[in-house]
């Protein structure tokens, strides 16, 4: 489960409800609104400061160490108590023509320690050479496919190719309802098939997903979820809600151990 903070106190909050990522990204500067580098690199220092990093990482899919949507341990296990969260930053919303503005704004959230750099690929002819151009950098990229116009399956099967270590759905007009909704349940499932088939390779879903869409998530196999508006208080521009948060870590352990989705690690 991923969760995406916009300062040190939300990652806080994130931490210690025992989400997987802990993602760094601000709602009002866009669908994938970058912190200041210096805000990631407070994030990250604190939540390292927290817990021993993770014995078991994130790692392929299929590979059994990280749960499908809906898994996860029970409230106390110790076992999920140990492991620090993982931490991922957006890089910020940029047009086709700016690839080398995107390259070394991600080079500078690399370098504030994250275990992951999102970058949003919008729909358009540059997308491959994006792929392409952020496959060859030295941190891990998960790119982040912009579905609201529908998704390529082609070169979401070409991302998984390039062996990113994830890569993601996710909406750009986050008022227009859900990833679902505005996507379909049988597209999405196709896209998870599309990337797991061609390479081990992690797959995300995230897009004004509300909890109660948690079942049908879970349906579409992908391996982790991303949150924002369901754990605010008002929309996603609000403060995250611990018990908004609470609830929501709750329903996605028992979807889990519902049996409706592979549990694996």
């Amino acid at each position: 489960m991923l969760v995406s903070v916009r300062d040190l106190a939300e990652a806080r909050v994130a931490a210690a409800a025992g989400v997987d990522f802990v993602d760094c990204k601000e709602p009002a500067h866009g669908a994938l609104g970058g912190l200041a580098p210096a805000t990631i690199a407070a994030i990250v220092a604190e939540l390292r400061g927290l817990a021993a990093p993770a014995a078991v990482r994130p790692s392929p899919a299929g590979s059994g160490a990280v749960g499908r949507v809906g898994a996860g341990s029970a409230p106390g296990d110790s076992a999920a108590a140990a492991p620090r969260a993982l931490v991922s930053a957006t890089i910020g919303d940029w047009p086709a023509d700016a690839l080398d503005s995107a390259l070394a704004r991600a080079r500078e959230v690399a370098a504030a320690g994250v275990d992951y750099v999102k970058v949003g690929l919008w729909p358009g002819a540059a997308r491959t050479r994006w792929l392409d151009a952020f496959a060859r950098e030295p941190y891990a990229v998960v790119p982040v496919f912009i579905a609201d116009a529908g998704l390529d399956l082609s070169l979401a099967a070409r991302a998984a190719a390039l062996r990113f270590p994830a890569v993601m759905a996710d909406t750009d007009a986050k008022r227009g309802g859900s990833l679902i909704d505005r996507v379909g349940t049988e597209a999405l499932a196709a896209f998870v098939a599309a990337v797991h088939g061609a390479g081990p390779v992690l797959v995300g879903l995230a897009g004004a997903l509300r909890a109660a869409e948690l079942p049908r998530l879970a349906s579409l196999g992908a391996d982790f979820a991303g949150f924002r508006s369901a754990v605010c208080a008002g929309d996603r521009a609000g403060k995250l809600d611990p018990g908004r948060l609470a609830t929501l870590v709750a329903a996605m352990r028992v979807v889990g151990s519902a049996g409706t989705v592979a549990l694996a690690g």
